[in-house]
């Protein structure tokens, strides 16, 4: 029986298996960096306060045998920021967005990964990365309003996530166009 540790479960989680299966039932946390897999889905970390995430508290181990993509999203409730800090750089290399702080606070009812990217009120960043490995580590420098902890998710692709562009963009580049080739051809008529 394994189970997962959690910011507040954790101890009372603990007592239970260790009072009904014996110490073997209870496992501790990894040493080490927990395996991000690679187009395996969403996969959660949770965190308690501003600061480092709670768990995993070593961040997660990445390998991309391609360039890839990483995508990071605020689980739940609106108003939490990330910063994504990669093989334990002073800078982080990604900070969540906060899209509408009017909403601050707000419960989306998203409980997975998908559900949360699918909401455009969450929170939210992508980066790419090369082939390599990486050591992922998160910090906690936003609290949604009314909270004092949570969770958020992460996710590992291969290949890189082409952004498309906005409908408003390709209209005014088309309109650009059109203008610049009636000037031309405009041009071409009163020679």
């Amino acid at each position: 029986m394994y189970l997962r540790p959690t910011p507040r479960g954790f101890a009372a989680s603990a007592a239970v298996a260790l009072a009904l299966l014996g110490p073997a039932a209870v496992r501790a946390q990894p040493v080490g960096p927990q395996p991000l897999y690679v187009g395996l889905g969403w996969q959660a970390f949770q965190f308690t306060g501003l600061g480092p995430v709670t768990f995993p508290a070593t961040g997660f181990l990445l390998t991309l045998t391609g360039p890839g993509t990483v995508r990071v999203v605020d689980g739940g409730i609106v108003g939490d920021v990330f910063q994504l800090f990669v093989d334990g750089g002073a800078a982080p290399a990604l900070t969540t967005s906060f899209p509408n702080p009017a909403l601050d606070g707000t419960d989306t009812g998203a409980l997975d990964g998908d559900a949360a990217w699918a909401d455009p009120r969450l929170g939210r960043g992508t980066l790419t990365l090369g082939p390599g490995t990486y050591v992922l580590t998160f910090d906690v420098t936003r609290l949604a309003a009314g909270t004092s902890d949570g969770q958020g998710y992460i996710d590992a692709t291969l290949g890189t996530t082409a952004v498309a562009p906005e409908p408003t963009k390709v209209a005014s580049v088309g309109v650009g166009l059109a203008v610049l080739f009636g000037a031309a051809r405009r041009r071409r008529h009163t020679r």
